[in-house]
């Protein structure tokens, strides 16, 4: 997260002290994101009872208490925006989570589906760029750049975790390879306004 939080907020100038607080604050969302929602569970089972109460309420707990921090690592900035961003971040996150979509369907709707819920999950990826582009007075179509590669590099590693067993293997293959061509897309509408950056390895997990 601090990668693509750093990679916008070097194309601006910016206060480094705040730049580093809201990074601290942006990688102990993450943190409490994988607490509350690791990646290693499936679908399924986050939807059945759990085998094990005592993990499950420590997660929660670890989780809870990274939010706690982040929130108050940023709260001495007294800057309302920045708030306002993290908060409706968790949120989103929060709300993807609870409420996954269904896996029946037509191919096409599921993947339609599929690709709106993982954009809603991987919020964290387009807040960062979003950050950074504010905290360095970056340009509205600069930010928006940015937010479309996080939204399209989250997309990628988080349909690669999060996707359900069962979902059809042809489903699964095609949105994958739907957001790692938007990476290539976004990689490329850098290079167009003169922006120097190197290829991001995508690698998909079998």
């Amino acid at each position: 997260m601090a990668t693509i939080f750093l990679f916008t907020a070097r194309f601006g100038e910016y206060d480094f002290e705040k730049l580093k607080l809201v990074g601290e604050a942006l990688e102990l969302i993450e943190l409490a994101v994988e607490e509350h929602y690791p990646p290693k569970e499936s679908l399924e089972k986050r939807e059945s009872p759990s085998s094990d109460e005592f993990s499950d309420n420590l997660s929660l707990i670890t989780g809870d208490y990274y939010y706690s921090r982040a929130i108050m690592l940023v709260a001495g900035l007294r800057d309302v925006a920045i708030i306002r961003v993290l908060a409706e971040t968790v949120a989103t996150i929060a709300e993807a989570m609870t409420f996954p979509p269904p896996t029946e369907g037509k191919p096409k709707e599921i993947v339609t589906r599929y690709m709106e819920w993982i954009d809603k999950i991987t919020a964290l990826y387009v807040a960062s760029p979003r950050l950074a582009a504010y905290l360095s007075n970056l340009s509205e179509d600069l930010k928006k750049l940015f937010e479309d590669f996080g939204r399209a590099l989250g997309g990628f590693f988080y349909a690669n975790q999060y996707l359900p067993a069962n979902l059809p293997d042809k489903v699964r293959e095609t949105v994958i390879q739907n957001y790692a061509s938007l990476v290539k897309e976004e990689l490329n509408s850098f290079r167009e306004i003169g922006l120097e950056v190197e290829e991001v390895p995508l690698t998909i997990k079998k």
